[in-house]
């Protein structure tokens, strides 16, 4: 099973406000990790349909942070389905609107050329969210600033 965590920080981790303080990941996940935000088993128990139904919901999935309305959907498919989403149906995650991620992104595209196959095609980087995920750890259990 797949770690997953809760956090109420929904009003500070939406697509405008990580755009706008052009948030990076790592500051994401410290939003998301504060203790006046992060659901607890205790607190989940005590009125979960509360907490479920707040617009502020935001899950930590595999380290990817989804909307709650995302995040059921990977939810549902691991537990009833015992499958992961294919990736081309797999939700968008708030990861994307991070400054750095961006950066990331421009950077890739800017190294395309040498990403591509006599015939033009580019190679896949990433062949499914499982690798992602997998790198995404990787990256985090690296990081200079991890020194948990």
């Amino acid at each position: 099973m797949c770690e997953i965590h809760l956090s109420l920080c929904g009003h500070m981790l939406n697509k405008e406000y990580i755009t706008e303080h052009k948030l990076t990941e790592e500051e994401m996940y410290q939003i998301f990790e504060e203790p006046d935000y992060l659901i607890e088993a205790d607190q989940y128990t005590l009125d979960p349909s509360n907490i479920l139904g707040s617009s502020d919901l935001v899950v930590c999935i595999e380290d990817q942070l989804y909307k709650y309305a995302d995040a059921i959907q990977i939810i549902i498919s691991q537990i009833v389905f015992k499958q992961i989403l294919p990736i081309e149906t797999m939700p968008q995650s708030l990861n994307v609107f991070a400054s750095d991620y961006q950066e990331n992104l421009k950077n890739k595209k800017l190294n395309s050329a040498s990403l591509s196959n006599v015939d033009g095609s580019q190679e896949e980087e990433e062949k499914s969210f499982e690798d992602h995920i997998e790198r995404k750890k990787r990256q985090r259990q690296i990081s200079p600033d991890n020194n948990s």
